[in-house]
């Protein structure tokens, strides 16, 4: 079978499979559980005890099991069709990513039902990274070992907490998460990678587009589910450990060791929303003497209804976002490149990260100088 025959079964059959499976998922939940299981307080941050939250209102959590369904379903396809034939030179990634969204969607879902503690959520976390790590799915940006796995696991827990962090408002990190993914596939049809990886990983990325859809449609204002903790973790570990293998390795310098700064520029375009709420509500928080682990109405998204914009309007703007993140990328990665000495490219979008972080931070001190 040729390459276009993958294409469009992966684009025009998996796709449409994939929004099915999960808005039928989020349908079932929605119309059984009923605020009997999988539901708690809407809140995916750490489950302190005084927790501050956007809305005080209850749903069923429906998006971690939507998401991991449709997850084993791509991961037994593309495992057949693209990494058998490949035994040896795919197996190990291709363990390393499904073994770790086991664990991120197992913590996330314990933490559901238990409320775990935030050290043993973290404790959590970690494991799911060195799984990834033990199998070989690790960023290469040093000329030290050592340096590469602790930026893989900063990597890893970073967006693990990002995403969590961003599911604070009805559809953001969802959409968040479409960007981030739109990115990835805008990198991943550049043809530097082997037809066996890029067909795996297609497989894998467009199911998890399928599925954010499907719940999408259960979870734009006003939300009927949420993902939970389960979902968002599982989301965590699945983006961080796709970007480590399509995102960082694509402006690497092969058989160079050191510090190579255009590496760093897809990713960070790739995750910018959920990484700048981060960043800022983490530096808003200890600057105010507050643990980033709390809950609060302080994030970016919070700043930016407080200034007028509706949760509708502000899901609209993150979603044509991350249009623009998705197009920036391909445009880096599969037009501009590395050809242009001056790297002009790779600056513009350094400043594009900056003024749009830049924007953000004045909102958010604005609006906090007007309360």
């Amino acid at each position: 079978m040729n390459e276009q025959f993958w294409w469009t079964l992966i684009f025009l059959v998996w796709l449409p499979i994939a929004f099915l499976v999960s808005a039928g998922v989020c349908r079932y939940v929605l119309t059984t559980t009923k605020k009997k299981q999988l539901q708690k307080t809407t809140s995916t941050e750490f489950d302190l005890p005084m927790q501050v939250r956007w809305r005080q209102t209850s749903k069923p959590f429906a998006g971690g099991i939507a998401f991991f369904s449709v997850f084993i379903l791509a991961a037994l396809f593309s495992g057949y069709f693209f990494i058998w034939p490949f035994f040896t030179t795919q197996l190990k990634p291709f363990l390393g990513l499904t073994v770790a969204c086991f664990v991120g969607f197992a913590i996330g879902r314990a933490d559901d039902t238990m409320h775990l503690s935030p050290k043993f959520k973290l404790f959590g976390q970690f494991l799911a990274i060195f799984v990834l790590v033990i199998h070989g799915v690790v960023i290469t940006a040093f000329g030290n070992w050592w340096l590469n796995i602790m930026l893989t696991f900063f990597w890893g827990v970073g967006i693990m907490n990002a995403i969590n962090l961003f599911d604070n408002m009805d559809g953001v990190a969802t959409i968040a998460s479409i960007g981030s993914i739109l990115a990835m596939l805008g990198v991943l049809t550049n043809n530097h990678f082997p037809d066996a990886f890029t067909f795996w990983m297609l497989s894998l990325l467009i199911a998890c587009l399928g599925s954010l859809l499907g719940y999408l449609y259960y979870n734009f204002y006003p939300a009927k589910v949420y993902m939970g903790d389960a979902g968002s973790q599982f989301l965590g570990v699945f983006l961080a450990g796709s970007a480590i293998l399509i995102l960082w390795p694509r402006f690497g310098v092969p058989n160079e060791a050191g510090f190579f700064w255009p590496q760093f520029v897809l990713p960070i375009l790739a995750f910018l929303p959920p990484l700048i709420d981060t960043t800022t509500v983490t530096l808003w928080r200890l600057k105010q003497g507050k643990s980033p682990l709390q809950g609060g109405r302080d994030h970016t998204t919070h700043h930016l209804f407080y200034a007028g914009f509706s949760e509708k309007k502000i899901a609209i703007g993150l979603f044509l976002f991350g249009i623009i993140q998705a197009v920036f990328c391909y445009y880096l990665a599969n037009i501009v490149g590395l050809n242009n000495p001056s790297h002009w490219a790779f600056v513009a979008g350094a400043l594009y990260c900056t003024i749009v972080m830049a924007g953000v931070l004045y909102v958010y001190t604005k609006t906090k100088a007007k309360q």
